[in-house]
Parts: C-alpha cells; sequence; structure tokens
C-alpha cells in the first residue's frame, strides 16, 4: 500500500452548528460537538507530555480516513503534508486511541454519556422540567441514531486500512541483463519515474525479497513471482493481469479504471514480452495495488435511511 501508517481506532467528533454567537459586528455561527462516532484513523505521532507531579500524559495525532467536505458529503482522506514546513495540514489532536472496535465503542459510549449528561445540567428548573429533560435525552439519540448510520458506513468504506496490519513499503529490485540493483524508491515511485520505458512488474515474498537483496552480486534465482503489471512505452496507462473476463483493468491518472475495449491481459501476454524490457519486483500485492489506486466515492448522509449501503469499486 501506499500508505503505510499505524491504523488505529478511536472517537471521532461530530460538529455541527449549535447556535449563534456575537461576533465583532453580527451574530456569527457557533459551532459544537453533538456527538461521537467510532472510526479508524491513520496515527500520525504519539506525544508525551510530563507533567509536574511526574505523570504522563499521552496525546495522539491521527488523520481521519473520512472527513466532511463539500456541500455536507464525507470524502476519503489521507494524511496531507504541507510541502514547505512539513506539517500534517489535516490532522486531528486526540486523547486516546485503540487497537479493537469493542474497545473504541466502549470509550466513545462513555462520551456520549457525558455529552448528553452536560446538555441537561444547566437546564434551568421549570414545571415541565422533567418532559424537557427527556426531550433532550430523546433529541439527542435521535441526532446519534442519525450519526451511527454514517459510523457503519465508514467501517465499510475502510476495510482496506486493517489495525496491525501496515507493512514496510520496500525498496523495488530492477534485473536486467542477470544484473540485479535495488533502487531507492518503492514501486508507486517507480511507475511514473519509467513512464516512458518497456516495463514490466512481479511480486514475490519477502523471503525472496530479502534473497535477491543477499546475493545481488550472483545471477539472481527468482521462483514464484506473481504477474502484476505491464507497461508498453507508446500507452499512457499501466495494465493489470486481469482474472476477470469481463473488466480490463489498468491505471491511468493515479486511479485504477477499466476499459472493455482493451486487450485483456494473460499470462500468455507476458510471456511474449521484449527481453529488453525492464523487470521490477516488489513485494506488494495485487490487492495491495488494487486498494492503493482505488477511487473512494463519497458519502451522502442525506442517501443513507435505515440500510446501509455498501461502496464497490468503480
Amino acid at each position: 500500500m501506499k500508505i503505510n501508517y499505524p491504523i488505529k481506532y478511536t472517537a471521532m467528533p461530530i460538529i455541527e452548528q449549535v447556535g449563534w454567537t456575537h461576533g465583532l459586528h453580527d451574530l456569527e455561527r457557533e459551532y459544537g460537538v453533538v456527538c461521537y462516532i467510532v472510526s479508524k484513523c491513520y496515527l500520525i505521532t504519539t506525544l508525551e507530555k510530563y507533567k509536574e507531579n511526574g505523570s504522563i500524559k499521552h496525546e495522539y495525532e491521527i488523520v481521519f480516513p473520512y472527513q466532511i467536505g463539500d456541500y455536507g458529503k464525507w470524502q476519503r482522506k489521507i494524511p496531507n503534508y504541507h510541502l514547505i514546513q512539513d506539517y500534517c495540514v489535516n490532522s486531528n489532536k486526540v486523547s486516546e486511541v485503540f487497537d479493537t472496535y469493542e474497545e473504541a465503542l466502549k470509550y466513545v459510549e462513555s462520551k456520549n454519556n457525558k455529552l448528553c449528561e452536560m446538555s441537561c445540567k444547566y437546564l434551568p428548573y421549570s414545571e415541565n422540567y422533567d418532559e424537557k429533560i427527556q426531550n433532550i435525552i430523546a433529541e439527542f439519540n435521535e441526532k446519534l441514531d442519525k450519526y451511527k448510520l454514517l459510523e457503519k458506513q465508514i467501517l465499510l468504506n475502510t476495510n482496506d486500512i486493517v489495525v496491525g496490519q501496515n507493512k514496510k513499503l520496500n525498496d523495488v529490485i530492477k534485473v536486467t541483463n542477470d544484473e540485479i540493483k535495488i533502487l531507492s524508491s518503492n514501486i508507486y515511485k517507480v511507475l511514473s519515474l519509467y513512464a516512458n520505458e518497456n516495463f514490466v512488474v512481479y511480486s514475490i515474498s519477502d523471503d525472496e525479497y530479502n534473497n535477491l537483496i543477499k546475493n545481488t552480486d550472483s545471477k539472481p534465482v527468482i521462483e514464484n513471482a506473481q504477474i502484476l503489471l505491464i507497461h508498453n512505452e507508446k500507452d499512457n496507462f499501466i495494465k493489470l493481469l486481469s482474472e476477470e473476463e469481463q473488466k480490463i483493468y489498468y491505471i491511468e491518472n493515479n486511479i485504477i479504471v477499466y476499459d472493455e475495449k482493451l486487450d485483456r491481459v494473460t499470462k500468455e501476454t507476458f510471456e511474449k514480452i521484449d527481453k529488453k524490457s525492464l523487470a521490477f519486483y516488489t513485494t506488494e500485492t495485487m490487492l495491495d495495488i488494487m486498494n492503493s489506486y482505488k477511487e473512494y466515492e463519497e458519502i451522502d448522509l442525506n442517501e443513507i435511511k435505515e440500510t446501509v449501503k455498501k461502496k464497490v469499486l468503480k
């Protein structure tokens, strides 16, 4: 995968307009947290803050994989850094992250209970005080039910990022004329660097990868390599080996698309490759490639009713 940050679960605050406040000249919208839901997150930084009494408080810099965007739609995001100052521009700070959904859910339920209690705490007493309290609780639960649908949708749309399964993105091995060269670039950078060349990309296991690195001076012996990609210098796209008869997948403009008019790429196609073509070996798999170039659809909460819709790859 292109993005290999550790993945955790955490509480994602849902922020809405909660009222109005006096601005410099006119009334301005006031925003606040209306509830929390469970979300996966990219873990960017872990901070330790030391207090006077010697205790340590942890703080985590994270990026939520779905964030509110234009027209109120939720859009898939990855960590985005400032080009010059090198800080993450779309991160948030949280005090807790978890390895399981169940742990995060228990934490989120506690935060929602406290938030609901605070909504009732400063309500002035009146004859219909109990009724007003029940109305506040009912309104809060209605809002929470709405965003629990969003939680389910986000979890479905982030099944490609798994807690505890991030892996190192290895350098690429280039093999030409029985010579091995280790490139200081991952496969995703190589695909753009060699855009004007004929090349083939193979997937190998971690053991095979390490064996090649240790024996760069000898004739390479490569077994069980899986065919991934093929590129012709005349094309502005990169073909993928497809196991599906009806879909011809290729990478174009940094996304995965398909076109039934293209010739289907098969193992026989690779066997006819010109020996002068460059050969690259990577530990990335077909699933890694597909997930790294997947185009994710937006989530429109207004379209989600009683059932949760599962988005699919275009």
